[in-house]
């Protein structure tokens, strides 16, 4: 039974100060040059307690005082010999505040996005030797952290094409988009689980499969495994643990595990030397930090300045380490990896073997796009665009389509909204060339149901005047962001002429991805997954908003189907703890 709360029950825009917002008729500062006034070690220790003190926390706390666990930025990088400065700032933050009071904000010292673009400076820099004072050492500090939020802020740039005049819900969900580029993700223990189960399940299928089951011993030697494979992310939640309790710092000479040396292999390979040099180019979309996200201080001691990375790690260096030891040991080319990877785990594991478990029990017929082509007499059965996964109840018909889209690097390092708005659409709606695609694939099938087409190939006992629910599934979590299901489901009504059907008994398109089916399996299963769906729809109606006007409303007309579903009960986060012990404890 679904939760009778809203998605959002309260809601306050946060805003993180610039540099241009303190010192707007000054040119902006040379991030590398003001961290070359520091040595790499003294870096790492500033940035690893400004992710702990400054992140998503207030830019200045007037209630600020001794032994206070809320320190603000202004304490933060000053001392009492920069009190004129520190002077200077606050009657410039004060002067932004009441510039600002028409629309009211909280302002945040520092986001996670600005950290990694000030981290990817420090490693695109070297230490020159200099006669710098503590003074002035501390002032290039202050502001290459706010010119790195600066370009947090700027990143995001572009203009709404849709006006709040002409249609008030495009336009705050295309400037929701505005970052999409943005590598904040605040719920890092739903991040965790959700990872884990993904990372379980692949090592399960790998056990089984022909091609993976010969890649699993050498991707065990590599982190030292010794043919154990849950311990790989095993030792991602210990680190994990640890980083926590002693503020993204770890000493392996001080700290006594149950698997030291599988532990330390891993944060071995996981790590950058803090001393490395990585060009800003070679770490665009700061694909190096992906790859690394710790930093080797020496041989025992490691930092970790973001959680999502880290967290992000255990499943998505999966797909590199096991490419490239398919590359070098067994011949594969990238595409035929790829094609391996793609149709067999993550559609025929994840994505099929997930939905058949949902409608094992709540569903007349359920198939997969496999059985739909065996079932299929046409002579064009494989090319014809079965979908991806369908089920149906009675009069009730659930089209899945499953999609694995990437952002380009240079498409979120630039982080136009056009351009992002662009890629959804030609991703998951129509390509250049007007081939459907997402959206109009879901669409397609809903003709085939109207026009009996449908009937004749797969399912003859489905009504032509079925009630439809389109559900398009990504692979990763963060291409559902708050908005983008706005965008598509007025995409989606622009579609129906294109195949000629009115919309009657189609109900707008829900985006989700796999792991929250995956999460959630259970529940849909034993509840039904139908009456989330509808309870959705109430809850992230943006009628609401467009009545009252308030922002929690909006929040929540944009909110995303993953989103939602972190209000309701999950009745399988205890069978995934009972399964993840049993290897905890091998």
């Amino acid at each position: 039974m679904v939760n009778n709360v809203p998605i959002y029950s309260s809601s306050g825009i946060g805003q993180i100060v610039g540099y241009r917002d303190l010192f707007h008729e000054r040119m902006m500062p040379n991030i590398r040059k003001c961290v070359s006034t520091l040595e790499r070690e003294n870096l790492m220790h500033l940035v690893s307690n400004m992710a702990e003190k400054l992140v998503n926390r207030p830019f200045y706390n007037p209630n600020y005082g001794h032994g206070r666990e809320n320190i603000d930025a202004l304490r933060f990088f000053f001392s009492k010999d920069n009190a004129k400065y520190i002077n200077e700032v606050l009657l410039r933050f004060n002067k932004l505040v009441n510039r600002a009071k028409k629309q009211p904000h909280s302002y945040l010292a520092a986001s996670e996005d600005s950290l990694l673009y000030l981290m990817r400076d420090i490693f695109a820099t070297t230490y020159k030797v200099n006669n710098y004072n503590k003074i002035k050492i501390e002032k290039n500090f202050f502001k290459s952290l706010y010119a790195a939020n600066q370009i947090t802020c700027e990143r995001g740039g572009g203009v709404s094409p849709y006006t709040l005049e002409d249609n008030p819900e495009l336009f705050y969900a295309a400037t929701m988009l505005r970052q999409f580029s943005s590598n904040n993700y605040h719920d890092n223990h739903m991040l965790l689980v959700t990872q884990t189960i993904k990372c379980i399940r692949f090592f399960e299928f790998a056990a089984k499969h022909t091609e993976f089951s010969k890649m699993v011993p050498l991707f065990c030697q590599k982190y030292g495994l010794d043919n154990k494979w849950w311990c790989y992310p095993k030792a991602i939640w210990e680190l994990e643990c640890i980083f926590n309790s002693h503020i993204g710092e770890i000493d392996f000479a001080k700290c006594k595990m149950p698997d030291d040396n599988i532990t330390y292999r891993v944060a071995i390979e996981s790590s950058l030397d803090v001393n490395d040099f990585v060009s800003k180019k070679e770490n665009r979309d700061f694909t190096k930090f992906r790859s690394r996200p710790l930093i080797r201080m020496d041989e025992t001691r490691f930092f970790l300045f973001n959680h999502n990375l880290w967290i992000e790690h255990i499943y998505n260096s999966l797909y590199f380490d096991f490419r490239e030891i398919a590359e070098k040991e067994f011949g594969f080319k990238g595409q035929d990896f790829n094609r391996l990877y793609t149709t067999d785990f993550s559609e025929g594991c994840l994505f099929t073997q997930t939905l058949k478990g949902i409608f094992l029990s709540q569903s007349n017929v359920n198939l997969c796009e496999n059985e739909c082509i065996e079932i299929d007499k046409s002579k064009d059965a494989k090319n014809c665009g079965a979908p991806d996964f369908y089920a149906r109840y009675d009069n009730f018909v659930f089209l899945f389509e499953n999609k694995d889209i990437k952002l380009k690097d240079y498409t979120k390092e630039c982080g136009k909204l056009k351009d992002y708005l662009d890629f959804l659409y030609l991703n998951l709606v129509r390509s250049d060339k007007g081939k459907p695609k997402g959206v109009g694939q879901l669409l397609k099938n809903v003709q085939r149901i109207r026009t009996g087409e449908f009937q004749k190939r797969w399912d003859p006992n489905c009504p032509k005047d079925a009630i439809v629910y389109p559900i398009l599934v990504l692979a990763d979590v963060k291409q559902t962001m708050n908005g983008v299901k706005n965008l598509l489901q007025n995409w989606q009504v622009d579609e129906y002429s294109h195949f000629s059907i009115d919309g009657s008994n189609i109900m707008p398109v829900v985006l989700t991805d796999i792991a929250t089916l995956c999460l959630f399996a259970k529940t849909f299963s034993n509840r039904n997954f139908k009456s989330y769906l509808d309870d959705y729809y109430k809850k992230s109606s943006i009628d609401y908003f467009i009545k009252s006007n308030e922002l929690t409303d909006l929040f929540n007309g944009l909110a995303s189907f993953p989103e939602y579903m972190k209000t309701q009960h999950n009745e399988g986060i205890v069978d995934f703890s009972k399964h993840w012990e049993e290897y905890i404890r091998k």
